[in-house]
């Protein structure tokens, strides 16, 4: 973070930034309580899909608007989100003892650098962050990487499907979430529960084929039998 601030004043967004920490263990701020609040309208309500969370997380006060963004909802808009870590990583390197110090001060007169104290009447410390070699217009120029949501991993996917959708209510079984999942999709599962279980060193589960017929026959089973944890079958799961 206090690369990303820095990286900001050098790019002409401010002149200076200034970020005071609260001390440990003896305040709570605003953002605590409205992460709180809406935990607790979450957790006594029936959440099948991102958009109930969402909904929940929304209702949860009166008083302060708390408006959450669903990555995973289709159509949704997603806006754009950066990979800072990779991209600054490479510019600059992180400060030694940042947990000791509570108050930090990014000047523009002051490039490379990062003023900070471990408590508001301490006297401002400066630190450099960029790394040998770099320069200032390398900083400048530096254009972030644009991340892409990753989504459900196929084996939680197929676990979404095979084990949870039974138990959904009858209106939402139909939603993206719940439904079955493509042959590619079950036979990616099917690759890293296999990997897993070698890895671990455990040789005496035995595995359907991984053929792509043997697939497409798990998918048209009218039982609809699918792979569960460690190469159970599950039966009986609706469509």
């Amino acid at each position: 973070m206090t690369a990303y601030l820095y990286w900001l004043v050098q790019q002409g967004w401010t002149d200076s930034i200034e970020l005071c920490f609260q001390v440990k263990g003896h305040t709570r701020n605003s953002v605590d309580h409205g992460f709180g609040t809406a935990k607790y309208s979450a957790s006594r309500k029936d959440i099948w899909t991102p958009a109930v969370y969402s909904a929940a997380v929304t209702s949860s006060t009166t008083n302060d608007t708390i408006e959450p963004i669903n990555l995973y909802e289709e159509g949704a808009d997603q806006g754009v989100f950066f990979d800072w870590e990779e991209s600054l990583s490479i510019l600059f390197k992180p400060l030694k003892g940042i947990q000791t110090f509570h108050n930090f001060l990014f000047l523009k007169e002051f490039p490379g650098s990062v003023m900070a104290k471990k408590f508001p009447l301490d006297e401002w410390q400066r630190f450099d962050l960029t790394k040998l070699g770099i320069t200032l217009d390398q900083i400048c120029t530096m254009s972030p990487k644009e991340l892409q949501p990753i989504g459900l991993k196929p084996e939680k996917r197929c676990d979404m499907w095979s084990k949870y959708s039974s138990y959904a209510p009858e209106h939402i079984q139909s939603t993206w979430l719940y439904t079955k999942p493509s042959v590619e999709t079950i036979k990616q599962s099917q690759a890293v529960k296999i990997g897993r279980s070698k890895q671990s060193g455990n040789v005496n589960i035995s595995y359907p084929s991984t053929t792509e017929t043997t697939l497409e026959e798990i998918g048209d089973k009218s039982s609809e039998e699918v792979l569960g944890t460690e190469g159970e079958i599950l039966t009986n799961v609706p469509k």
